[in-house]
């Protein structure tokens, strides 16, 4: 359940098979030069898979500076016994959205004013039927993003180290498509794949405002073209990142892709 599968975590996950990001480079290079000479300078090509860059001492990055992540792919998780399960019993694989085929993110025209960090509790896209408590969490023993553990399976994950949602740059939120972990496999992401772009995503924050964003696009990555640069590279605005696995499943390697969703802040109450 992280970049690295940590060996406290009993459910099977996809294997780590994003390689650096330096073959990405050809998309995605949006920003001035000033936000590529950063990218630059935290030296994202030689980083290993699954590996984060992370500040000793610090629990988050400035506004704008989030981590370079040569891997997400394997830090959402889905059950190798539990997809078999859900063919056997009929039920309907998780939804999944077209391969995304742009060349770069739309750049959204206009967008609310950056707020003040305050930690996520909890993320809801109504329209799909997506509400999950969210749980703040670093890296997990690998050295990848930390996710929820298979107690937790309904619950989604805040990468703590990056910008809050609301914060200016891309803050990011990981969760299962599926557990055997629920009563009926569904883990707290498993309808992302239909989410669409235009619609609403709520993000409750610790400070008892809600941070409202609108979808600018869905994606169905494969994890060997993992798209770090657009996930987690600067924007400029505050920025949304919803990730879980997804596209074909293979019981030896997992999961063969990521669905990723941008979206961007609109407005907070």
């Amino acid at each position: 359940m992280s970049a690295e599968p940590p060996a406290a975590v009993a459910i099977p996950v996809a294997a780590p098979t994003t390689g650096p990001p330096a073959a990405r480079q050809d998309l995605h290079q949006r920003g001035s030069a000033h936000q590529d000479a950063g990218i630059a300078a935290r030296k994202i090509a030689p980083l290993l898979p699954g590996r984060f860059p992370v500040r000793p001492g610090k629990r988050r990055l400035r506004s704008g500076l989030a981590p370079a992540v040569a891997s997400v792919a394997a830090a959402v998780v889905g059950s190798a016994v539990l997809l078999r399960s859900l063919a056997s019993s009929g039920t309907a694989p998780p939804p999944q959205p077209p391969p995304w085929a742009a060349r770069a993110l739309p750049t959204p025209v206009h967008h609310a004013a950056a707020l003040g960090f305050a930690r996520p509790v909890r993320v809801t896209v109504a329209r799909v039927g997506i509400h999950a408590d969210v749980l703040a969490l670093g890296l997990g023993r690998g050295g990848g993003v930390g996710v929820p553990g298979p107690d937790e399976a309904l619950k989604a994950a805040w990468y703590d180290r990056g910008p809050a949602p609301g914060q200016a740059g891309p803050a990011v939120i990981t969760g299962h498509v599926d557990s055997r972990a629920v009563p009926d496999n569904r883990a707290a992401f498993y309808e992302l794949g239909a989410v669409r772009p235009g619609d609403v995503v709520e993000v409750a924050r610790a400070d008892r405002r809600t941070a409202v964003f609108a979808v600018d696009t869905v994606a169905l990555v494969p994890k060997s073209r993992f798209p770090t640069r657009a996930v987690y590279g600067p924007t400029g605005y505050p920025a949304l990142r919803l990730i879980t696995c997804g596209g074909r499943y293979d019981p030896g390697t997992g999961y063969a892709a990521n669905i990723i969703v941008y979206a961007h802040l609109v407005g907070a109450r």
